[in-house]
């Protein structure tokens, strides 16, 4: 039933999301395993039907990367499409088992290459420490003043062979994360939040690298610059208004939350099953 209703968000079979997505290669990388896609099927991992939580946070996921699958696999091409989390995969590293919404993500990140649309993650919880001391290395970077700070910049998380400076802050976390490209940035302004954008990295070696790092730089700039563009709106200064607004426009309020619980119930009823076997917790608890 649950994996059903993947199939219904995503659009298409489990199989199909396995087979197409690069998560596999990606697995493979990491455990040295090369799995099935029947086998990869059947160890996907389903909470119970009692853990409200896992299953909110699958049906989440997986309901936000439908939505961006249907929009990149559409007619219109889009340049960027920004989604709110982080390129993580939680179990990649893991032998067997795996989540849909990984595989799922992963999909996206094929699809939006076959369009050279840029799919990018946002998020507000960067995972570094030392904040202070990522704004002094910013300002290094960009020839300013140990007194000085930059107003708005970036900061990609330093590449092994890549790039000739580290970044000790990181040691220990899986940030960038398999498959992807990390950055720290900071959009307009000294006092608005510090966030990590992560991007496929095969879309950072195809579009973004260039053939030498001020090639790279210019690139990465005009990304940015973009990016900022849309974080001016006075009702979230500082923070890309498009994911505001679908935060807005997702949520629902509580009429709404009243209306879709009598509906289930409703349903539920028709169904079979006894009203009284629903309650309304925040009631009883007195946190309504």
């Amino acid at each position: 039933m649950l994996l059903d209703a993947f199939e219904d968000l995503a659009g298409i079979s489990i199989d199909e999301a396995i087979q197409r997505s690069d998560y596999k290669k990606l697995k493979q990388n990491q455990t040295g395993d090369t799995p099935s896609i029947s086998f990869l099927r059947n160890q996907l991992l389903c909470p119970h039907a009692s853990d409200s939580s896992n299953l909110g946070i699958q049906f989440r996921s997986t309901g936000e990367l439908s939505a961006a699958l249907r929009i990149l696999q559409g007619e219109i091409t889009v340049k960027y499409l920004l989604t709110d989390g982080t390129m993580s995969l939680p179990f990649v590293s893991r032998k067997g088992i795996s989540l849909f919404f990984e595989h799922l993500k992963r999909l996206c990140c094929v699809a939006a290459r076959e369009k050279g649309t840029g799919f990018f993650t946002l998020s507000k919880s960067h995972g570094i420490p030392s904040a202070d001391l990522v704004e002094e290395i910013a300002s290094e970077k960009a020839g300013l003043t140990p007194k000085e700070k930059a107003e708005h910049w970036y900061l990609r998380f330093p590449e092994k062979g890549l790039d000739k400076w580290s970044l000790p802050l990181s040691e220990g976390r899986m940030i960038p994360p398999a498959g992807a490209i990390s950055y720290l940035v900071r959009f307009h302004g000294n006092n608005t939040p510090l966030y990590r954008l992560d991007m496929d990295r095969d879309f950072w070696e195809e579009h973004i690298r260039g053939r030498t790092p001020e090639e790279t730089v210019k690139r990465e700039t005009e990304v940015f610059e973009d990016l900022d563009y849309t974080a001016h709106e006075q009702r979230c200064y500082g923070y890309p208004y498009p994911i505001k607004a679908a935060h807005d426009r997702a949520s629902l309020t509580e009429g709404e939350r009243t209306a879709l619980r009598r509906q289930i119930i409703d349903a539920a009823a028709a169904a079979g099953m006894k009203r009284s076997l629903f309650r309304d917790v925040s009631i009883m608890t007195g946190h309504k």
